[in-house]
């Protein structure tokens, strides 16, 4: 009998050790929370992805009445959705990085970015456009971004404010004349972080940012920090695991855009 009671103790003594050391293993192994939206997600209007081209553009390599299909994933914001709405996400950023996946055999040769300050939503959207850009397209299949340009309040994101922002593919008319062939779009407001949440990213290393941001619900710091390090660390595993986690998140649904990065735009 004595002899049961010391293997049944030793074997309570061996599963608390299991457990303890389990225990330990996770503490020390990285967290991917995936993302975890701030508060009450509002629903915005707008296009995640872009519809089928309309007009055929008209290039060097794509001559009048041909156009290319892309053979991968179309035009599309990197913004969660939320029921196949737009939701709108946050940032602490005053001037952010905005990104969207670009397919490949894009046959458009520019793009124009417009950033507008939102005063209404509904019954119709009142908007004053802030900011705009156009650029040439590289041809380049990924993830591309753009920066707001920093320097002049004009810019600067006004904190508690609605903001709606559309990269539109561009094509040639017949008078050689640049005009809306596609579009898609997202909707952005920057809060103050309070100060917890300054000083655990001031503490925290580069690539455990993402993480906080993501779980802080801040989509646009989360996603602007992986690209940025991805950028500088292009073979890093980590942040390949870092986007399945963002990516294949509940409330994002982007797991069909793989992590590869375009040139910025800007």
């Amino acid at each position: 009998m004595h002899s049961n009671i010391k293997t049944q103790a030793r074997r309570v003594t061996d599963i608390t050790a299991l457990v303890i050391t389990v225990a330990v293993l996770l503490q020390g192994m990285p967290s991917w929370a995936g993302f975890n939206p701030r508060g009450k997600r509002l629903r915005r209007p707008g296009n995640r992805q872009a519809a089928a081209t309309r007009p055929i553009c008209r290039t060097n390599d794509n001559p009048p009445g041909t156009t290319r299909a892309p053979e991968g994933p179309p035009l599309k914001a990197l913004v969660p959705e939320n029921e196949h709405h737009l939701s709108r996400e946050f940032t602490t950023a005053a001037y952010p990085t905005f990104h969207w996946y670009m397919p490949n055999n894009n046959p458009h040769p520019a793009a124009q970015f417009v950033l507008y300050k939102v005063s209404n939503i509904e019954p119709v959207v009142e908007e004053i456009e802030v900011f705009s850009t156009r650029f040439q397209i590289r041809n380049e299949e990924g993830i591309a971004s753009l920066k707001i340009p920093a320097g002049t309040m004009a810019t600067a994101l006004e904190v508690d404010t609605d903001y709606r922002w559309q990269v539109k593919l561009l094509c040639l008319d017949e008078d050689d004349e640049y005009v809306t062939n596609q579009y898609v779009e997202g909707w952005i407001t920057r809060i103050k972080p309070s100060p917890e949440l300054t000083k655990k990213i001031a503490k925290a290393k580069p690539i455990a940012q993402i993480d906080i941001f993501a779980e802080a619900g801040l989509w646009y710091d989360a996603l602007t920090q992986l690209t940025t390090l991805h950028r500088s660390h292009p073979k890093k595993q980590r942040l390949e695991q870092e986007w399945q986690s963002l990516s294949n998140s509940e409330f994002v649904q982007l797991a069909d855009i793989p992590l590869q990065l375009a040139s910025p735009s800007q």
